[in-house]
Order: C-alpha cells, then sequence, then structure tokens
C-alpha cells in the first residue's frame, strides 16, 4: 500500500470511529476465512462493520483521538468491529459467535460512547436486543421490587393487627 493510500485509508477509519456508537477490538488467531466471512455477513445484516487491520495503522489512527486508551489491546492479529447504528447489533452477533467459536475468537476490548466498558456487563446488556424488550425487563424488575415490597408491608400490618 502506498503512503498515500495508508492516509487516506487511516482518515476513513478516524472518521468511522468518530460517529460509531460502540466499538470492539478481537483477536483472532486461528479463525478460518469461512468463519470470518460468516460473521463478516452477520455483522453487516445487524448495521455494523468488521475490519481486519494492521495494528500499526490501527494505532496511528486513533493517537489522538477519545480511543487512544484502545492502544494497550492491540496486539497480535486485530479485528476492529463498530456499530454507527445502535448498540446491540454488534453485540448480538458478537455474543454467538464467541460463544461458537471459544478457542478462536477472544474479545480483547468494548467502547461504547468512547468509554471503556467492562466485558461482563456488555454480556448482560447484549442479550437486551431492542428497545421495546428493554422496557419490558424493566417493566418486569419494576413490578417485582414493588410488588415484593407491598407483600412486606402488608405483611408488617397483619403482625400488628394480630
Amino acid at each position: 500500500m502506498l503512503r498515500v493510500d495508508k492516509k487516506k485509508f487511516v482518515y476513513k477509519i478516524k472518521k468511522k470511529l468518530n460517529k460509531s456508537l460502540s466499538i470492539v477490538i478481537l483477536s483472532f488467531n486461528t479463525l478460518s476465512s469461512n468463519a470470518l466471512n460468516l460473521f463478516r455477513r452477520d455483522i453487516k445484516k445487524n448495521d455494523a462493520n468488521l475490519i481486519v487491520i494492521r495494528n500499526n495503522l490501527l494505532k496511528v489512527s486513533i493517537r489522538k483521538s477519545n480511543f487512544s486508551y484502545l492502544n494497550k489491546y492491540l496486539s497480535g492479529p486485530i479485528i476492529l468491529g463498530f456499530s454507527t447504528k445502535n448498540y446491540c447489533g454488534l453485540s448480538k452477533v458478537l455474543v454467538k459467535y464467541l460463544d461458537k467459536y471459544k478457542n478462536n475468537l477472544v474479545l480483547k476490548s468494548i467502547s461504547l460512547d468512547g468509554k471503556k466498558v467492562s466485558l461482563d456487563l456488555n454480556k448482560k446488556l447484549s442479550f437486551l436486543f431492542t428497545v421495546k424488550k428493554s422496557l419490558k425487563y424493566l417493566i418486569f424488575m419494576l413490578k417485582n421490587f414493588f410488588l415484593f415490597r407491598l407483600l412486606r408491608i402488608l405483611l408488617v400490618v397483619k403482625k400488628y393487627k394480630s
């Protein structure tokens, strides 16, 4: 790749990263090209992108950006995944493929809105695929919480009446 082409590529990556809602860095050691192509296809169906990128080009792309903390995760063969439309599309596919290729695909880092997220939290969030499901889950949790408190209050009242 010529120097001019590299500069254009770095500029495109910077532009995409700045628009991204979520960013994922994965390490793929012995993932077959067929599996990688299936992974890419599923990612694209969910309005996200996947790039296999050289570490040096990615380091240059994130050097003076909000994502400079990702530098410590850039070693070995890297896949960069990012989503510009929603958080859950990338996460949903990622959970599926991480379970399927446990030994070959390793999650190194996750970033949401330019902030690093713990890997456990992303696993929990990935099961809430849509806003509708998230709201249903929240309402369910609130109902359970309030019903439990109401039950405790009624038991206390009953105890005092006796």
